[in-house]
């Protein structure tokens, strides 16, 4: 583990100032050892180690006038010295704090800072160790939290502890996905406010500019915009996976004003969140064409509602208005080739809201396309045929927050589609119903008593009894209605009843709407 130096100096801001850094923003301090003239005047070190810590190899005694510069010095520690033996170190690049008035001759050092000549160095190198053993600490809670699937919320509040303003975290469309630190500081800060009210941070009025750092900063970069939120000054830091930019960190100087120590934290916590996307098992980011909130409207998660109507808006719909879920899954095993097609599905139901998830292919069709529409039924088939899928579509909602059932619907749909065939949730409803009964061993149950002996003795004859008798239902137990949407005689649906009777006497007209549900069920059932 390593540390920037400015995360030292800052928390010793009152006794300590840094003069010179060739690299402020360099991550590089494993450990801090104190280097002490001894008696004999050689200059033997005295360290204080951490897990990291290199040991600097003293002078023997016979080598009393080993000058400092033949000992084995290493760029990655931090020296404590007194100013007298800073004198004969500038001729080594490294980082060191001095215990003087004033010290000029620092050209040679990478960095150079200064605390009062009456400090005790001794006392100072226990106070940084445990700095580094803080740093240690969290960074270990860190890599805990990934390793386990933490949410990214919860290791976003844990990367947060050093920093001395908010911070949080935003996918490529700007959705607030995660916020941590003292939330005092929304109420100064109007742009975390807004964010933290409606879910999301308000577009940038010089949008190009800030895509171009955005897109292309792969360090944290300073950002002042040029709307009603000028006053904030941000620092953002993008987060990738791999090479595909996913989101990024946004802090302002709400409480505190920015510090190279700042700095290198969010640098820090960028490296984390970058490690964290990589491992975690829910992924809220803008990935695989899918966005976050449709991901956690998928799986029946709140999402804020604000969020919802932003991103819908910007296609020009509404929460309320009406839509269905189609769902797409390859009949053929091996290689995943939906990514491919997804721009055919999406040009076949003519919306934008086209999804790859969890191996299928999920469509948002608000323009509600229709199987018994010959032209797209057409279409439909010749993709299904030409890419050996099967496709299953839910009812028609009229709440995006329904999402989540109407998933579910589609994917009982397409249960019961055949290859390269297509299925309503309509069509799937009872042959669902009926699979899951009989995987209990249920569906006997619940058959109305006597019913089953209708295909006992003929069963193409009583499967014609079964739909007459389900029409009857469906139809208001009126015999004309049934009649004429089954193209029979009124006397023939007459006859059929008569016939249901013999086997099951049943007094229709007299039942309860329970009773009536029960009869339809096992009219469904019963014809498989």
């Amino acid at each position: 583990m390593k540390i920037n130096l400015y995360n030292l100096t800052e928390a010793l801001s009152v006794t300590c100032r840094t003069i010179y850094c060739k690299s402020p923003h360099s991550l590089d301090l494993s450990s801090v050892c104190l280097y002490t003239p001894s008696p004999s005047g050689s200059r033997p070190c005295s360290p204080v180690p951490s897990d990291a810590c290199l040991r600097i190899s003293a002078p023997s005694e016979n080598c009393v006038d080993t000058p400092p510069c033949a000992l084995e010095f290493s760029p990655d520690i931090l020296y404590l010295v007194d100013a007298e033996t800073a004198k004969e170190l500038c001729r080594q690049d490294l980082h060191l704090i001095i215990a003087g008035d004033s010290f000029a001759d620092f050209s040679c050092v990478r960095s150079c800072s200064l605390v009062p000549c009456s400090t005790d160095l001794l006392a100072l190198s226990f106070e940084i160790q445990r700095m580094f053993l803080s740093y240690q600490d969290w960074q270990e809670e860190i890599h805990t939290a990934i390793l386990q699937r933490a949410s990214l919320s919860d290791i976003l509040s844990i990367c947060a502890r050093f920093l001395k303003n908010p911070v949080s975290l935003f996918d490529t469309r700007q959705n607030l996905l995660a916020y941590a630190g003292d939330r005092s500081g929304a109420a100064r800060d109007s742009l975390v406010s807004y964010a933290l009210e409606h879910g999301y941070s308000p577009e940038e009025p010089d949008i190009h500019d800030f895509v171009q750092l955005f897109l292309h900063e792969r360090q944290p970069f300073y950002y002042r915009s040029k709307n009603q939120y000028h006053n904030c000054r941000r620092l953002i830091a993008s987060v990738y996976a791999g090479e595909t930019i996913l989101g990024c960190l946004g802090m302002t100087d709400t409480l505190c004003p920015f510090t190279p120590g700042e700095y290198a934290n969010m640098k820090m916590i960028q490296q984390f969140i970058n490690t964290a996307v990589r491992y975690s098992t829910d992924q809220p980011f803008f990935t695989d064409n899918t966005s976050w909130w449709i991901r956690q409207l998928l799986k029946g998660n709140a999402v804020n509602a604000n969020v919802i109507t932003y991103n819908l808006a910007r296609c020009r719909h509404k929460p309320k208005d009406p839509y269905c879920v189609w769902i797409f899954q390859q009949d053929t095993s091996g290689e995943d080739t939906l990514k491919p097609i997804l721009y055919n599905i999406g040009a076949l139901f003519q919306t934008e809201f086209v999804f790859y998830y969890d191996r299928q292919v999920v469509v948002l069709d608000y323009a509600r396309m229709d199987l018994k529409n010959a032209g797209f039924s057409r279409q439909c088939r010749a993709l299904l045929v030409s890419h050996s899928l099967r496709c299953g579509q839910s009812m028609v909602f009229t709440d995006i927050f329904s999402l989540h059932q109407a998933f579910l619907q589609s994917l009982i749909a397409i249960w019961n589609a055949g290859p390269e065939t297509a299925c309503t949730f309509q069509e799937a409803l009872f042959p669902y119903i009926r699979h899951a009964l009989l995987g209990e061993n249920e569906a006997g149950g619940i058959i109305y008593p006597g019913l089953d002996r209708l295909t006992a003795a003929d069963p193409e004859y009583g499967r014609e009894l079964l739909r007459c008798l389900e029409a009857y239902i469906l139809h208001g137990r009126n015999i004309s209605s049934t009649a004429k949407a089954l193209f029979l005689h009124r006397n023939t649906i007459t006859y059929r009843l008569e016939q249901i009777r013999k086997y099951c006497p049943m007094e229709l007209d007299r039942m309860s709407d329970e009773e009536l549900f029960l009869v339809y069920l096992s009219c469904r059932l019963l014809q498989g």
